[in-house]
């Protein structure tokens, strides 16, 4: 497969994880750590994009 359409997989299952947690109600007891995850998932998929932009831009 190659570099790019990995990278937009990965991107979309985070995306999906993301929705998951955001998902979670505020009087869960795993609210915090859904918060937590949330932002570095956000962090990641940011990363993935700018990959994705390099690379385009490289073909």
């Amino acid at each position: 497969m190659d570099p790019i359409k990995s990278l937009v997989v990965v991107r979309d299952d985070i995306i999906a994880a993301i929705l998951r947690l955001e998902a979670i109600p505020e009087d869960d007891k795993h609210y915090g750590f859904a918060l937590q995850e949330r932002g570095y998932l956000k962090s990641v998929v940011i990363k993935i994009e700018a990959d994705i932009r390099i690379l385009r831009e490289a073909l």
